[in-house]
């Protein structure tokens, strides 16, 4: 800046910001019970005028948090203007300040407090996915597995036998697949009812979906890759909601393996706006329903055409 000349100071920053969304000058002014401050004063003040002059942000930033006087901080805060203390903590805010913002009038789904919850077995939380228009597979209930092997006469084979009451069947045993019939099955430990089902073929990708209330951001939306393999391979997507079904597939767009679900070296590309489509209407059903705490389907099984639900866990306020 212009040494005590704040007018041409003034002019310069002003000329400077209108070319830029933003302006940073680094500025350190001397602690005021030991030095005399006040030829930094004029370039304090045209970081202010130049700010308001353009309408664009304009930051002083002290290269060390204690180099900006509290009462000069407070001063520039009150006319407007946010000083950075510190040029590591500036630049991170910068980066956040730069982050992708949401569409005009986005505003986050509103957070609930703490509460207690009841995780719902399978096969209530697939009657709620049903009912919110998401495919889930042809089945039968039964308390037992006699009642069970009555009702299932009339699915077609292969089949998927489930014990309920279990948060991870896969780990509990309580899963058995592509089996011809019921017959011969052993009871399930600890099940509290059981599940046969139609299993689903011409899958090409298996899918996680996940949506649950964030204490800090509200409703957020975690997509990835599926089955029993997620978590070894850790590639997922988080948003926080509202989001459009464009929004959603972007996200995904964003996935390490997304190429696979995409037609890679000639395959058969996965309907991925089947599983968007899925996450709009179970966010519509998180909005509406603002009981519901959690919803995570692991696996959804997409096909070439379609998308179904093979497996639900919802918690839901008591």
């Amino acid at each position: 800046f212009i040494w005590g000349d704040g007018p041409r100071t003034e002019a310069v920053f002003t000329t400077m910001l209108e070319g830029y969304d933003a302006g940073v000058y680094i500025i350190d002014p001397p602690r005021p019970d030991r030095c005399d401050p006040s030829s930094f004063e004029p370039a304090l003040d045209a970081i202010v005028a130049a700010g308001r002059t353009t309408g664009k942000p304009a930051f002083p930033v002290a290269s060390l948090p204690e180099n900006l006087d509290e009462q000069r901080a407070i001063e520039m805060m009150d006319a407007g203007v946010a000083p950075l203390m510190g040029l590591e903590t500036a630049l991170a805010a910068l980066k956040a300040a730069m982050s992708p913002a949401g569409a005009p009038g986005w505003r986050p789904i509103a957070a609930t407090g703490p509460r207690e919850t009841r995780m719902l077995d399978e096969a209530e939380g697939k009657r709620i996915l049903e009912a919110a228009g998401v495919a889930i597979p042809k089945g039968v209930l039964g308390r037992t597995l006699d009642e069970l092997r009555a009702k299932a006469a009339g699915l077609t084979p292969p089949l998927a036998l489930k014990g309920l009451g279990f948060a991870h069947k896969t780990e509990a045993g309580a899963v058995r697949l592509g089996l011809q019939t019921l017959d011969g099955q052993a009871e399930i430990a600890g099940a509290t009812g059981y599940l046969a089902e139609e299993m689903v073929t011409g899958t090409l990708a298996e899918v996680l979906l996940g949506l649950r209330r964030d204490p800090v951001y509200g409703v957020t939306l975690t997509l990835g890759l599926g089955g029993v393999t997620a978590e070894v391979l850790a590639d997922t997507v988080t948003l926080v909601l509202p989001a459009s079904r464009e929004d959603i597939l972007a996200a995904m767009r964003g996935l390490r393996l997304w190429p696979l679900l995409d037609g890679y070296r000639g395959r058969a590309r996965a309907d991925m706006g089947a599983v968007a489509d899925i996450a709009v209407g179970l966010a519509a059903l998180m909005i509406a329903r603002p009981d519901l705490e959690e919803i995570e389907i692991n696996p959804i099984l997409v096909r070439q055409t379609g998308a179904v639900a093979v497996d639900a866990l919802i918690r839901e306020a008591i």
